[in-house]
């Protein structure tokens, strides 16, 4: 009898100056004649990475494009970029104050101390493509110079992957196989900023270190031809490679990894072999589910790594929904309220989930397994 009703559910994987008053006299300080600061205008450009392991530059892939709102970290204060019409490689800055010597960032400096100073590589990036050009807003960048000319240097490493296929991708993450760190703080001397000598690789601040790279909201439209995508990373030789989680519009993933041992220096493209997008679709294995009174117990199968998440319904309700539309749907809004937690399917291929009638939001098991 257990059975039986166990086959009417279905199980879904996804993936402020004190006063002083005296009544003799009183004095006055005649007031202190402040100079006029002199400002400057300084005229900033950016460094164009280098592709790695390819012959050619990508046509204008990979150049800095400033933008109106971006803004730089000179000296300390904020200024705001005004990118030149005719070249938007060029920028000019008005309003900094004159000094000695210019020391700027973009963006602005996570720490700084009398030696070093602490770059921000994200963990989060927005796509943007603007006639072929990177997006600045993820490329973090320092410069100096005794002039008005500001030259920036990168400070993260790009690679570069390329997706084919016949769906909307939307996000990506990607993480490394070895566990070692993609975004943080990179702290450099300034030292090497003054020089213009920076290395192929620095060191992370203290812990402020983190694991993945995600670009969000992309919302490309992929076909027969590659669509790329360019992850600013911190520079260093990651010895088992990379994995690459997409998920498309519909909620949809596929994962792409890489075995070989990887360096990516600063200021450097590296390629990842272009592949297509095809769907995973995790089966549930019918036959290790263990039904008991009030739970029921089964593996999924999958990709090593991919990340699972189930729902229970009962299949008596998802037939009230005619369509395909409708009835996927109605699961996705199961699987937005499930108490299911999120598992990663180990090396074995597998991921084990128990429920009970205390985590199915649905009802699909009250009075099914009992009995």
């Amino acid at each position: 009898m257990r059975t039986k009703l166990f086959r009417d559910m279905l199980i879904l994987c996804v993936l402020g100056s004190p006063l002083l008053s005296m009544t003799q006299c009183k004095q006055f300080d005649e007031p202190e004649i402040q100079e006029e600061k002199k400002t400057v205008t300084l005229t900033i450009r950016g460094e164009q990475p280098v592709p790695s392991d390819t012959k050619t530059y990508l046509g204008e892939n990979g150049a800095v494009v400033w933008e109106e709102y971006d803004a730089v970290y000179i000296n300390g204060e904020y200024h705001q970029v005004t990118p030149d019409p005719e070249d938007p490689t060029k920028g000019i800055v008005n309003g900094v104050t004159e000094a000695d010597e210019y020391f700027a960032t973009y963006s602005d400096p996570r720490m700084y101390d009398y030696n070093s100073i602490g770059v921000w590589i994200s963990t989060d990036q927005y796509y943007k493509n603007i006639d072929g050009h990177s997006d600045l807003s993820g490329n973090p960048m320092v410069a100096y110079s005794t002039t008005p000319e500001l030259s920036f240097r990168n400070v993260g490493g790009i690679v570069r992957l390329g997706i084919t296929g016949d769906a909307e991708i939307v996000n990506i993450t990607m993480t490394s196989n070895d566990d070692t760190p993609l975004s943080g703080t990179i702290q450099i001397p300034l030292e090497d900023i003054r020089s213009g000598e920076l290395k192929d690789s620095y060191s992370f601040y203290d812990s402020d270190f983190y694991y993945y790279k995600s670009i969000y909201d992309a919302k490309v439209s992929l076909g027969t031809e590659p669509e790329y995508f360019y992850f600013i990373i911190a520079p260093g030789t990651y010895e088992n490679g990379f994995s690459f989680y997409i998920t498309d519009s519909d909620g949809n993933t596929s994962v792409k990894r890489t075995a070989r041992s990887i360096t990516v220096n600063r200021s450097h493209i590296v390629p990842m072999e272009d592949f297509e997008f095809t769907l995973m679709n995790p089966e549930v294995d019918a036959s290790t589910v263990s039904p008991q009174s009030t739970s029921v117990s089964f593996t999924v199968n999958g990709e090593p790594g991919m990340i699972v998440r189930t729902a229970i319904v009962s299949t008596a309700v998802l037939e009230n929904y005619p369509t395909e539309k409708e009835k996927y749907e109605f699961a996705r809004q199961a699987l937005a309220v499930s108490d299911s937690e999120n598992k990663v399917v180990n090396t074995a291929g597998t991921a084990d989930f128990g429920w009970d009638r205390y985590m199915d939001p649905y009802g699909a098991m009250n009075g099914m397994l009992a009995g």
